[in-house]
């Protein structure tokens, strides 16, 4: 599990991209052509102050015994030890389980 900033906050806002099941913080928000939609929204000039953070966790056949609660505790974790979490409005942006798990 991990977090990533695209580009830290300059301002009060953060937008949290969150993946879906059996993909991750790379595959899920990358289009065919290859453009991956975090870069995309970093560089719209209207959200120039919004810090762009993704989440990644485990979410393949082979994660054992790891659950939905591990992986909202390793949100909560990641976003706390990154900052994330002391910004004034936090805007999610999830595919499929990554919505369950922002929840």
């Amino acid at each position: 599990m991990e977090g990533r900033w695209i580009r830290k906050k300059q301002g009060a806002t953060s937008i949290v991209f969150v993946h879906g099941v059996l993909s991750s913080g790379e595959s899920c928000w990358t289009s065919e052509s290859g453009c991956y939609w975090p870069e995309l929204v970093s560089k719209n000039t209207s959200v120039q102050d919004t810090g762009i953070y993704v989440f990644t966790y485990k979410t393949n056949f082979f994660s054992g015994t790891y659950r939905i609660g591990d992986a909202v505790d390793s949100l909560i974790e990641a976003m706390t030890l990154d900052g994330v979490d002391d910004a004034g409005r936090i805007i999610f942006v999830c595919h499929s389980m990554g919505g369950l798990l922002v929840k």
